[in-house]
């Protein structure tokens, strides 16, 4: 019997979820033996150093990335009820004092891992091919995490809205929002218009925008889900 809290597409996302994570370990536990270590090549991380101590002291890799990770998964089991605000704190402290986001200080140390496996190995190809498994793992990531980027969300100031509204609806039988604004250096009242379009559209929009208003202000983001009419979103959960 179903509770309020536990309902069947609840259940079925997290079977579903669980299975991309066994998966995913499955594909990166037969990466490491048949790939990655035959090969010297390093992915950064506490993966990276496992490989380099595998090099030097003929350690296993899988026994070495559980004890560097223990520590790790023993404080973020403490944070974890706290609601990430020491990982948060200590990332602010971290900020200010380097001067870099804490994404970027992550990037420097696997690239100076990486670069200590040069060093270890002897050799520019394990650093040159553990930086293309750290662009690679980085993307891969962030497409789980965020999805494939199909649409683009256009914001589009003109003097031309009409014309570009037009445009909008009946040659690319697509919507969007009109919002009022005033230009903050002409004070100028105006209207933005916010509309997301598929990637593949973009082109004939920008063309038809340049066209008729040379002087329109266009920002195109991407974006990852979109719930509505028109689109499907592209999220696993």
């Amino acid at each position: 019997m179903w509770t309020q809290s536990v309902t069947p597409d609840k259940v079925k996302r997290y079977v579903a979820m669980t299975l991309q994570i066994i998966i995913g370990c499955a594909i990166i536990g037969l990466a490491y033996p048949l790939f990655l270590i035959p090969h010297h090549l390093v992915p950064g991380g506490m993966s990276g150093i496992a490989i380099i101590l595998n090099y030097f002291f003929a350690t296993p890799v899988g026994l070495v990335i559980i004890a560097l990770n223990i520590p790790v998964f023993l404080m973020g089991l403490r944070t974890m009820g706290r609601k990430y605000v020491v990982n948060s704190v200590a990332g602010m402290i971290l900020s200010r004092l380097t001067g870099m986001s804490v994404g970027f200080g992550i990037l420097i140390t696997d690239c100076v891992i990486i670069s200590a496996a040069g060093l270890a190995f002897r050799n520019l190809e394990a650093p040159l091919f553990g930086y293309i498994v750290l662009f690679l793992s980085t993307k891969v990531i962030d497409i789980i995490l965020e999805g494939w980027s199909f649409s683009k969300l256009v914001i589009i100031t003109s003097s031309k809205t009409h014309e570009i509204q037009d445009f909008i609806i009946n040659t690319l039988e697509r919507s969007g929002t009109a919002l009022k604004s005033r230009s903050l250096f002409l004070n100028r009242e105006g209207e933005i218009i916010l509309t997301v379009i598929p990637r593949k559209q973009l082109a004939d929009l920008r063309e038809f925008i340049k066209n008729i208003d040379p002087l329109a202000f266009v920002i195109i983001n991407d974006t990852y889900d979109i719930l509505g009419k028109g689109f499907k979103s592209t999220l696993f959960t």
